[in-house]
């Protein structure tokens, strides 16, 4: 029989880390469970193959579409008619691929969270009508690693998407609060809590400049700050936020005696100052005062998301924006504060830490505040590592055990067998996994 090949769908970049950091979570989870299998990652982006690993053959799909453009107008009229398949629009490359012999196993959307509205309606929209074209082509769709809603202040748009979705092979969610939402849809058979596939990456060493390598020597700060909030915690102006995200960390290293590591999570390859924490970070460690600038050190664009986890997992403490950096820091268990910019962040933060104590809402989001919130922490360092160290290996383990949940939906498929365990998944099911 030929091995299995998964179809990863609607990602972002891989260049944003914590897209990455899915892609290679699933493909470890997925493997464990079949073997050695293919991939084609069909992303809204030009993902180059050297980002990726020999089995994950990436395919672009149709991202821009001018205003008034004919593919524009095609894709409107698809979606009124809910049509399954917009041949001159974004899904054309996936439609080649199909036609062109490519047989998915299943296909799994591992957006994140795409479907929410919090972002408008583009997003969901393009993963729904994605989701009807794979149905109508036979292939299990399976909702993977994701935070769902909700939808609650659009009635008819909610109902549309419990239909929907209770019509998928199988909805994955990584935190209780979409799990219980949906439920409360009606959402039920097909419905399954499990960890961020982020929780099974693993973490690679790799060499760093010495700036960084010297501060990351002794006990410091990992901090990442993201563009994104200066549209929640700044009202959208990009200035506004440079100079508070500088004032944050200038009053964090006059008020405890660690370094600060700086680390972007998200890079952007046209290096956008609306899209590229580096570009952000290292314009805050320029601002700060030339005494408190020598105790900071910007880690290098361009590292893997198994790099940053390594990098991540030798900080003292932990304050991310970007989801996935936080889930790289938890999952090491470096105790962390979430920056949230959406309801991700409480139900990761629930999770792990059983509540939502160490997130920061961007309305919160000042230096005194962020201040008392990291003394707190910090206060209580020993007491929250030794609870990560307690829930962590189960996390992990239950990130791989989701592995089964797709084999119920892709029916009789051979076993494992002759393959190489991941060394996270050796160390987590022990000799059951040598079966």
């Amino acid at each position: 029989m030929n091995k299995p090949c998964f179809a990863l769908v609607g990602n972002g970049p891989v260049t944003n880390r914590g897209c990455q950091a899915i892609v290679t979570g699933t493909r470890l989870i997925l493997q464990q469970e079949f073997g050695v299998s293919d991939f084609l990652l069909a992303s809204f982006a030009r993902d180059s193959a050297g980002d990726l690993h020999d089995n994950v053959l990436p395919l672009a799909l149709r991202h821009e579409r001018p205003r008034w453009s004919r593919a524009w107008w095609q894709y409107q009229t698809d979606r009124v008619l809910r049509r399954p398949e917009d041949k001159s629009g974004f899904l054309a490359p996936l439609a080649d691929a199909l036609r062109s012999g490519v047989r998915p196993t299943a296909a799994l959307t591992i957006g994140g969270d795409g479907y929410s509205i919090d972002y408008g309606h583009f997003i969901v929209d393009r993963l729904v009508i994605m989701d009807d074209f794979l149905k109508s082509r036979g292939v299990p769709v399976i909702v993977w690693g994701a935070s769902v809603g909700p939808f609650s202040r659009e009635p008819q748009f909610e109902r549309m998407m419990a239909r929907h979705l209770a019509s998928l092979d199988l909805v994955v969610v990584r935190e209780r609060r979409s799990f219980d939402y949906l439920r409360g849809l009606g959402l039920e058979r097909n419905l399954r809590l499990a960890p961020d596939p982020g929780f099974a990456l693993p973490a690679k060493p790799c060499p760093l400049p010495d700036e960084v390598q010297g501060v990351l020597e002794r006990p410091c700060l990992g901090v990442n700050l993201s563009p994104l909030l200066a549209r929640f915690a700044a009202g959208n102006d990009m200035e506004s936020w440079r100079r508070l995200a500088t004032e944050c960390v200038a009053a964090l290293l006059r008020a405890f005696e660690l370094d600060i590591v700086l680390v972007p999570h998200v890079c952007s390859t046209a290096f956008s100052v609306n899209q590229d924490d580096e570009l952000l970070l290292q314009a805050v460690r320029e601002r700060l005062p030339r005494v408190l600038r020598a105790r900071v050190a910007v880690a290098p664009r361009g590292l893997s998301s198994e790099n940053l986890k390594w990098l991540i997992g030798r900080t003292h403490a932990f304050i991310g924006a970007r989801m996935h950096a936080t889930v790289a820091a938890l999952s090491s268990g470096v105790p962390c504060i979430l920056l949230a910019y959406s309801r991700k962040a409480w139900g990761i933060a629930e999770l792990v830490l059983g509540d939502s104590a160490w997130v920061v809402s961007p309305e919160e989001l000042t230096p005194a505040a962020l201040l008392e919130r990291t003394r707190s922490l910090l206060g209580q360092h020993g007491e929250v590592k030794r609870l990560l160290d307690a829930r962590i290996p189960a996390l992990s383990r239950d990130a791989f055990a989701a592995g089964r949940q797709v084999r119920e939906v892709c029916g009789e498929l051979p076993a494992r067998r002759d393959v190489a365990l991941h060394p996270v998944a050796m160390s987590l099911f022990g000799a059951e996994a040598a079966c």
